[in-house]
């Protein structure tokens, strides 16, 4: 099983999780002086594969009946395997 952030299916909250981005660094600058680690921790989600790529990994590394499960629209993903 694994739980990461995920691509967003839906263009509206895909949108709002890019000002998202773009704004929470700038806050956790302001107010925790900790802008590199919320800058790392969004390009980081940007970096993750999204679900049809890890699925495809995962296929690869001989897993099997693989289930994806999408949580507000896929801003979370959770993949279920076997291995073969």
């Amino acid at each position: 099983m694994c739980l990461e952030f995920s691509e967003i299916n839906n263009s509206i909250i895909r949108n709002l999780f890019y000002i998202y981005g773009k704004i929470i660094p700038k806050y956790a600058d302001i107010f925790l002086n900790r802008k590199m680690a919320y800058d790392y921790l969004i390009e980081s989600i940007k970096q993750f594969p999204n679900q049809v790529e890890l699925s495809g990994k995962l296929e690869r590394k001989k897993y099997s009946n693989i289930k994806v499960i999408d949580i507000l629209d896929g801003l979370a993903s959770i993949h279920i395997a076997q291995k073969k």
